[in-house]
């Protein structure tokens, strides 16, 4: 993040009653619940991977809510407080888009309707948002961000600055179709094995460990997709 760039966003949350940094900000969409179709992209389990900036039969996903808010943030004559709004959606959207389950398959709602038993005991999109930071032992979600910056290279930072958010969300969709992939880990005491893109059975139980998007969130947060 450029130095201006990073002095706009201090200068927009200086102004919002309810909160300090533009971490805490970014949950704001979710208390209550604000523009729900967008917050997620849900396509066919018969989708490999995502070609086109498509929201799949549906006016409005992540895509379109990316789009609009940036917008929103480059118009000169945007006022300050639609500015500040969407900055906190667009902090928000992209912690959505960094959650594997928000860019997922729709027959089973991102996981939504999965049964997930273990220390959790929820399901894996729920897992995935809040349950992986709270029982991570010895962690909180800064120490986790700040453990994920440190791997941040320069070469990195270079090539993401030079992508478009659109580029990114693609590049997140990735199903194992037709091999066979080993454990995947989402909390501790919860996890799912993935074989194929066939509809899992509905409950799933493993061990393992995690990190939720909360924590990737401030490193660069709910039925959804």
């Amino acid at each position: 993040m450029s130095a201006p760039t990073r002095e706009k966003i201090k200068g927009l949350i200086t102004q919002d009653p309810s909160f300090a940094t533009f971490a805490e900000a970014c949950v704001w969409p979710d208390h209550p619940r604000k523009r729900a179709p967008e917050q997620f992209i849900n396509v066919p389990r018969t989708f490999t991977d995502i070609h086109t900036a498509s929201c799949q039969g549906v006016p409005t996903c992540l895509f379109t809510a990316i789009e609009t808010d940036s917008n929103v943030l480059k118009d000169p004559n945007a006022s300050a407080g639609d500015q500040l709004a969407s900055l906190k959606f667009l902090g928000h959207w992209v912690g959505d888009i960094h959650q594997p389950l928000h860019v997922s398959f729709e027959d089973d709602r991102g996981g939504n309707k999965i049964d997930a038993h273990g220390k959790c005991s929820s399901n894996p999109h729920s897992d995935w948002d809040t349950c992986i930071v709270k029982t991570h032992d010895g962690l909180d979600a800064k120490q986790i961000a700040d453990s994920l910056r440190g791997q941040i290279t320069d070469a990195q930072r270079t090539q993401w600055k030079a992508s478009t958010p659109k580029c990114i969300e693609v590049a997140l969709f990735a199903p194992p179709c037709g091999r066979r992939v080993s454990m995947i880990t989402l909390t501790s005491g919860t996890a799912l094995r993935s074989i194929s893109c066939q509809k899992p059975s509905r409950s799933h139980t493993g061990k393992g460990g995690g990190l939720g998007r909360r924590a990737g969130r401030m490193a660069g947060r709910s039925e959804g997709g």
